[in-house]
């Protein structure tokens, strides 16, 4: 297995007489682009700087930015790099399963060496410019000043310049001195300095733009020199913070975090309206419904768990969401267990037949407020009434999976799902063998029937393509199971008993788990079997330099898995990545 191997970090001490071996340290960049690189590096530092953490104490669980969130901020992120309550521990326990890392007690040294060879090429050292005054929490705030500079663009492309406000990069810091002479010296230029509010603001002018610095306390806010002020104008006790929909965000997140991300959506889609101002040419009726529909706030977070990385997604129920009457309810999946054992991805979906006749009614409604859109709405509902409607094609399917697999070397896939209703799947699978034959002499498909378990088997043989055969697709119908896709695919749903495939499957059924179990919606993804599977295509002549280079830290990463829950006051899904 690859280990971690340091790569010394140029210096720029010279050596005794003058002369140095060591190649000279990258010149930093010049002008508006120091800007950038200071923003950025500040910004995302929490992405390196989380693992550079994890032998340090634990940071408190309350964060000391959001205070400085400016008013009208319509997206807040933020990263905490100071690994707060169990998530030292539990990243560390991550970290531990990659090469190099699995000896805790050098881990703080080895991972300074991995972030200064990472940043060594902007001319930026970890350890001697960041390290020093970085304490772990990093925010990025974006006001809706942001879109109304655009608006402003669209409507008059003379008034554009570059932009004056609608971000501002919040950041803790340990050592607030040695945090400002970063600032200076990285930005450059001639900085002023001036009283603003109850402290000090630095401010300097660069390419058309004011930019500006301030400390207040243990927190940097740095960015336009309006954005800036609107913060400190706060004075540590944002309103947006205090909002009752950030309080409700901040209340379904966990007390210890990694990483959480906040959307005011209403204010966002009314900006967005604002910017597409009179050239907007959707109706009224129709923008009142989406707004309707649309919950109050959205919210993300993420946290390590035990050999998992959880992301989890919240949004209240809007409350203009019109009234269904498909309410679906959380389960585990019924299909999972018909699966081929071999399924490396799989997307599921309970009820799927009424969840799809439930979403053309909604589109429909939400079609019905555009007048100009009546014909190609009559149109499409003519053409699918032709095949008996969604009802009659679809509606008859409960739960369904499209799924990859793969037996040995032979990849397969497609879509099977638990009938409900098996007439109605066997009178769309009539339909679709009608299709078949008509279409085949033409097109140069065969079309055959065989028959295979208690039913038969529709197999489709496609014509060789630019020299490549392709596999032969089939679809059948039989008991309470309905499959289309490859051959063997469809086989193995057929062969495959109620109780054990893939739902019987440790990797499958842990990883759901810890998204949530029952939902109305999973995916999953075997992350070894498509890793083991893809490496079999890898050309001999780059099989060794993979399996050193790269090989060794892919292993450690399991399973993928994605639950939703059903609607109900607040809504969930979750994302995970499971870890060996």
């Amino acid at each position: 297995m690859a280990e971690f191997t340091p790569v010394p970090v140029d210096s720029e001490m010279p050596h005794q007489g003058g002369s140095s071996n060591v190649a000279a340290r990258p010149a930093r960049p010049a002008g508006l682009a120091r800007w950038g690189v200071a923003l950025a590096v500040v910004a995302l530092v929490v992405g390196v700087v989380s693992v550079g953490t994890v032998l340090l104490a634990s940071g408190s669980a309350t964060s000391a930015i959001e205070g400085w969130i400016p008013s009208g901020t319509v997206v807040y992120l933020e990263g905490r790099a100071d690994l707060p309550g169990d998530q030292r521990q539990n990243v560390g326990a991550i970290i531990a399963k990659f090469p190099g890392f699995k000896d805790q007690a050098s881990l703080d040294a080895k991972i300074d060496q991995a972030l200064d060879q990472l940043l060594q090429k902007s001319g930026i050292s970890w350890t001697t410019d960041l390290k020093p005054w970085v304490a772990g929490e990093v925010g990025v705030a974006i006001t809706r000043d942001v879109l109304d500079l655009a608006a402003a663009a669209q409507k008059d492309p003379s008034s554009v310049k570059a932009p004056d406000r609608g971000v501002v990069v919040l950041a803790s810091v340990k050592d607030v001195a040695a945090a400002t002479a970063w600032m200076a010296k990285q930005i450059g230029g001639t900085p002023s300095t001036a009283t603003y509010g109850d402290g000090q603001i630095t401010t300097v002018q660069k390419n058309g733009m004011t930019l500006a610095w301030a400390t207040r306390g243990t927190v940097l806010l740095l960015g336009p020199e309006a954005s800036v002020k609107a913060a400190l104008d706060t004075k540590g006790a944002s309103p947006v913070a205090a909002s009752s929909a950030f309080v409700g965000a901040k209340k379904a997140a966990p007390s210890a975090y990694l990483g959480f991300g906040y959307l005011d959506t209403r204010s966002l889609f009314d900006a967005v309206l604002s910017m597409a101002g009179s050239t907007s040419t959707i109706p009224q009726p129709c923008l009142t419904n989406a707004l309707a529909a649309l919950p109050d706030w959205s919210a993300g977070f993420a946290h390590a768990a035990d050999s998992v990385l959880v992301m989890d997604q919240v949004a209240p129920a809007p409350s203009g969401s019109p009234a269904s009457s498909f309410a679906p309810k959380d389960t585990a999946s019924a299909i999972a267990a018909r699966l081929p054992a071999g399924t490396l991805v799989a997307f599921e979906g309970r009820q799927a037949g009424p969840a799809l006749v439930a979403l053309w009614s909604g589109i429909k409604a939400g079609i019905a407020c555009d007048q100009s859109m009546k014909g190609t709405l009559d149109q499409v509902d003519t053409a699918l009434a032709a095949i008996g409607g969604v009802e009659s094609l679809a509606g008859w399917a409960g739960d369904t999976a499209i799924a990859v697999t793969r037996d040995g070397t032979t990849w397969g896939g497609g879509l099977a799902a638990i009938a409900t209703d098996p007439a109605g799947a066997t009178r769309t699978l009539d339909q679709l063998k009608a299709v078949l034959a008509l279409a085949g002499g033409a097109s140069g498909i065969t079309y055959t029937e065989q028959p295979y378990a208690a039913g038969t088997i529709a197999v489709v043989t496609l014509p060789v393509t630019s020299g490549v055969a392709l596999p032969a697709l089939a679809a059948t119908a039989q008991g309470n199971l309905f499959a289309v896709g490859t051959l063997e695919f469809v086989k193995g749903v057929l062969g495959t008993a109620g109780g054990g495939g893939l739902a019987a499957q440790a990797g499958y059924s842990h990883a759901v788990d810890v998204a949530g179990g029952a939902g109305v919606m999973d995916a999953y993804v075997n992350i070894t079997g498509l890793r083991e599977g893809l490496e079999g295509l890898i050309p001999a002549t780059e099989k060794a330099k993979y399996d050193t280079d790269v090989k060794p830290f892919l292993e450690p990463f399991d399973a993928f898995a994605a639950v939703a829950k059903s609607p109900a006051a607040t809504r969930t899904s979750r994302i995970v990545v499971v870890f060996k």
